[in-house]
């Protein structure tokens, strides 16, 4: 799996905004057939999606619908599912995360789903680790953690210090989620400047 670093600071500065509750969003890119009917994913973006009730509910199926109309208008997909739980302890897809999974999943085979890992960076730090753990869907139907490895897009190290900097500044207030576009329809949950805003502060090689 690869994920733009621009992606992963999107869906820490989600996490960390509501770090209390529990949040969710879907990640955007390619899937790409590697032979011997492997697939591999690459997450170039993200949408962040819900904090407030991260059901299946219709606020979440007009979110699903837009991110996936959106995807198509950049040449994307939806190939995955990211959530935080409430609970610091927790990194599991809990709730009902593995019934948006299974959703993103019938339309692509290789979704992929990643879940935060309070826990680990308690006790290593935003700057030393990868926030996010990866499931994939088993042959059982369940969503499983993975030990597929990440590549980090342009690296690792720039990833997690990005995040890291945007939360520790604040900058990571100004994300949107579709919660808050739908209270008022003038926000933009695209993210379009903070997306740019970490391209050209933080990433001068994106």
């Amino acid at each position: 799996m690869r994920i733009h670093a621009a992606a992963y600071v999107k869906a820490v500065c989600h996490a960390s905004k509501h770090s209390f509750g529990a949040v969710n969003g879907v990640l955007l890119g390619l899937v790409h057939e590697e032979g011997n009917g492997r697939q591999e994913v690459e997450v170039v973006d993200v949408l962040p999606m819900l904090h407030q009730h991260t059901t299946l509910n219709m606020l979440a199926q007009m979110a699903l619908s837009q991110a996936d109309a959106y995807a198509r208008s950049k040449d994307m997909r939806i190939v995955g599912y990211y959530h935080a739980s409430a609970r610091a302890s927790s990194c599991e897809l809990s709730g009902n995360g593995p019934l948006i999974a299974d959703k993103i999943h019938s339309k692509c085979n290789g979704a992929v789903a990643l879940v935060a890992n309070f826990g680990k960076l308690a006790r290593t730090g935003m700057a030393d680790c990868r926030l996010f753990e990866p499931f994939k869907k088993g042959s059982d139907g369940k969503w499983k953690r993975s030990d597929e490895e990440i590549v980090m897009l342009p690296t690792e190290e720039l990833a997690y210090q990005t995040a890291a900097e945007f939360v520790a500044s604040g900058a990571h207030e100004a994300l949107v989620d579709f919660d808050d576009h739908v209270a008022d329809v003038s926000r933009d949950w695209l993210n379009e400047d903070l997306t740019r805003d970490i391209k050209h502060r933080f990433l001068p090689t994106q």
